[in-house]
């Protein structure tokens, strides 16, 4: 799915035109509407922006995830950030990530 796409189905759930959205963001009904329609793309703050505005995530507005909220997981925030990154490495990256994470996790474990 698009962000345009994903943006309609969010607007949606929340019951919300495109006119509501662009004032809460304190943004343009154009610059809404070309979101909404793929004709613009958000910067990235404006797309951090609009993911605290629906409770969802950066990586969901873009496709690179399809869970819209980090509690859908059943984690925490920074829980789903990690996911949402790890989904979106590399296999030999993941494998770089989980290696790190093993070893801080053995540091700390030491250190108790």
């Amino acid at each position: 799915m698009d962000l345009g796409t994903r943006l309609t189905v969010l607007l949606e759930d929340k019951n919300m035109t495109q006119k509501e959205f662009a004032d809460c963001l304190h943004i343009d009904y154009n610059t809404a509407n070309g979101y909404i329609t793929n004709r613009r793309m958000p910067d990235c703050e404006m797309l951090c922006q609009i993911a605290e505005f629906f409770h969802s995530s950066a990586d969901y507005l873009v496709g690179r995830t399809s869970i819209r909220h980090h509690r859908d997981l059943g984690c925490s925030h920074d829980e789903g950030i990690l996911i949402s990154n790890y989904r979106g490495l590399s296999p030999d990256m993941r494998q770089v990530l989980v290696a790190i994470s093993e070893s801080l996790y053995q540091n700390q474990r030491k250190k108790r």
